[in-house]
């Protein structure tokens, strides 16, 4: 099933932004919702592949997921709107909302499906909402990167090392940096935690974790996670050099091993991991990344490792 995954996955994504990616690069706005399903990919197989394993008869009531599906689309049109406006610099037409209300329902169905009738599809988003193990994980889910990030620019001027100026997102120019942070998480909860989360980690990590250690979990998903940005980051919607490419992907990999330790620390919680990644992302796009930094998250790293011995298999069923 994991090869399953991975091969629809690849193929979801890849397909769909080789076919729009030229068209959203050229300005096309109506190419916008089709870039984002290739986003929600790892998110949206993960559901189909745990629909077809649990089939099971129908829960619950299909209210619930309409009402969250309305309480959702809003709030994401808005963010989606508001992203296309201040950081792309889209007008602020009704043509611009349109597309972007239409893209919105990609995110709004991930979340309706918290509340869906299908047990499989219900079971696997079931910890995004009722939430396992101590709160001082998803304090650190939140404040980790943040943290790492600030005392390494203290660590670089101890040691003399050079500390790089930051290039905030273009809507901090526009509405402040506090506001702009908060629109950064907000947006990238969408990508990051409706999507790469509800796959990565939500379906691919505990069936890894069944088969290898902790270790070897996350170096395997680093790998995929690494290469399925692959179209994004050559010449597609999220294009950069070779050398930063190369960077980030060995960046994935302590990363992984970051997300792993949590997501079994919250015993399984798919919440502490869609909080990590957009704090992760949004700290990474406001603070410089130094080569102190990088040291506190190698020892970080190195620590978390050591501590719960990750190079050794998880006792039957699961996350500990």
């Amino acid at each position: 099933m994991l090869r399953a995954y991975f091969l629809l996955t690849f193929a979801f994504s890849w397909g769909l932004w080789k076919a729009f990616d030229r068209l959203y690069l050229g300005g096309q706005l109506l190419a916008l919702p089709f870039i984002m399903l290739g986003m929600f990919g790892p998110g949206l197989m993960g559901l189909l592949l745990s629909a077809r394993l649990n089939p099971g008869p129908a829960q619950g009531s299909r209210q619930a997921g309409a009402l969250a599906f309305v309480a959702a689309w809003m709030p994401a049109t808005v963010l989606i709107s508001l992203d296309q406006v201040l950081n792309e610099g889209r007008t602020a037409a009704p043509d611009t909302v349109a597309v972007c209300a239409v893209t919105a329902l990609i995110p709004a169905f991930v979340v309706s499906c918290v509340f869906s009738t299908h047990p499989g599809v219900r079971q696997h988003l079931s910890t995004l909402i009722r939430p396992k193990g101590r709160s001082l994980y998803y304090a650190i889910a939140l404040g980790l990167f943040a943290a790492l990030w600030l005392l390494g620019v203290a660590v670089s001027r101890a040691l003399g090392l050079p500390v790089p100026e930051r290039e905030y997102p273009v809507a901090a120019a526009r509405i402040g940096i506090v506001a702009a942070i908060a629109l950064d998480f907000l947006y990238n909860v969408m990508p990051n935690a409706l999507s790469e989360e509800v796959g990565w980690r939500g379906f691919a990590l505990p069936r890894l974790q069944a088969r290898h250690s902790p270790l070897v979990a996350s170096v395997v998903l680093a790998a995929f996670w690494a290469v399925w940005h692959a179209p994004a980051y050559f010449g597609g919607f999220a294009a950069q050099s070779v050398e930063d490419t190369i960077v980030e992907w060995l960046f994935l990999l302590p990363v992984s091993i970051v997300f792993t330790w949590l997501y079994n620390r919250a015993q399984g919680s798919l919440l502490v991991t869609a909080l990590l990644h957009p704090a992760m992302n949004t700290a990474t796009h406001f603070l410089p990344v130094t080569l102190g930094g990088v040291l506190l998250l190698a020892i970080f790293v190195a620590f978390i490792i050591v501590r719960d011995r990750m190079w050794r298999r998880l006792p039957a069923p699961g996350p500990a």
